[in-house]
């Protein structure tokens, strides 16, 4: 469901040196690459390891942001930031928009109404 209408491969914005090595007991394993797990379910819970939601102002902002940064490091992220990776990462918005219309779904009713 998070992940439905989302090609097998996908390019996603990450800005962290973190990862996830191991999945919780129990958890079903969603995504993953050479660095880590980058998303897994357990029960109604879901965890990605990335930004579904960046655009190229979010990942531009996010990044300057970043003071601790070298800015040789800054520099090759904002090389990475060019239309052809943004297009590829638009896929992954649909991830984040999965995840809306689960929760709009899973709300107690009374909730849900006054959305």
């Amino acid at each position: 469901m998070l992940f439905e209408d989302i090609d097998r491969d996908f390019t996603v914005f990450t800005t962290h040196s973190d990862r996830v090595t191991r999945l919780p007991p129990g958890a079903e394993l969603l995504a993953r690459n050479d660095y880590g797990i980058h998303g897994f379910r357990q029960g109604q819970v879901f965890a990605v390891q990335f930004h579904p939601e960046y655009d190229r102002a979010m990942a531009e902002r996010v990044t300057r942001g970043k003071d601790e940064l070298p800015e040789q490091k800054v520099q090759r992220v904002f090389d990475g930031i060019n239309e052809e990776n943004i297009s590829a990462a638009a896929e992954a918005t649909t991830v984040f928009e999965n995840f809306l219309e689960f929760v709009a779904q899973h709300q107690p009713l009374e909730q849900a109404e006054s959305v």
